[in-house]
């Protein structure tokens, strides 16, 4: 936790649609104020599209790399490295691809797919990690959907984790990321429904994904409301 409270930062709208730099602070904007910013921007379409937006748009839609379909031939680490930007640029204005890492394919442990620890690199702050998926899933689409699945959901816990004030009465509450041992509170199930549903829409992106949210909400009721210091996001 931080140890001193800090003012809470707002960021302009015409920013965040321009796109030519990060305009959030680390660790400096509210959790349920950066929600509404996710999910308000999820919501746009046509001409009301970022400029980042835009050009992810046009790269998923000429770019076989993005086909997870059995016959198309990309490696995973390829296809998962291309929706980590069309990701990062189409929900997340850009923030998350520079201070994080996104190392693929560690041997899972305790039944997770995924997780969000910090990194100890230099100007890294987050390493947001898939593992191996299970064995029944034995067919190219299936993997690549839960991989792909699992990502979103663990970039939405990285970009509150970097820019969510860190002070637990602010942001680690029911309606903030929630508690420190799961960060599946409002705020989080608030911005999963809402990108659930934008990449499931047929004239976006039209990828059956799921972020499982009713998982995450049943670990978030599960987990003590004490401060668990050190636990990984998953």
């Amino acid at each position: 936790m931080a140890k001193f409270h800090q003012s809470h930062i707002k960021v302009r709208t015409h920013t965040l649609v321009e796109g030519l730099e990060n305009p959030f602070t680390e660790n400096r904007h509210r959790a349920t104020y950066l929600a509404e910013k996710l999910v308000s921007f999820s919501r746009r379409r046509g001409d009301k599209l970022t400029r980042l937006q835009k050009l992810a748009i046009l790269r998923f839609h000429n770019d076989k790399v993005y086909d997870l379909r059995d016959h198309i031939e990309y490696t995973d680490h390829k296809v998962l490295r291309a929706y980590i930007d069309l990701f990062d640029e189409f929900f997340f204005f850009g923030t998350l691809s520079f201070p994080c890492t996104f190392p693929f394919k560690h041997k899972r442990k305790d039944g997770k797919f995924g997780a969000v620890k910090p990194e100890y690199r230099w100007e890294k702050r987050f390493k947001v990690i898939l593992y191996d998926r299970l064995p029944e899933e034995n067919t190219r689409y299936k993997r690549l959907r839960g991989y792909v699945g699992t990502l979103l959901h663990e970039m939405i816990h990285a970009f509150f984790r970097l820019w969510a004030c860190d002070y637990d009465e602010c942001s680690y509450t029911r309606d903030g990321i929630g508690n420190r041992g799961s960060g599946h509170g409002r705020a989080w199930q608030d911005v999963a429904f809402a990108l659930e549903k934008a990449v499931r829409d047929d004239k976006l992106l039209n990828l059956d994904l799921k972020l499982d949210r009713e998982a995450a909400f049943a670990l978030e009721l599960f987990v003590d409301d004490r401060e668990l210091v050190g636990m990984d996001f998953d």
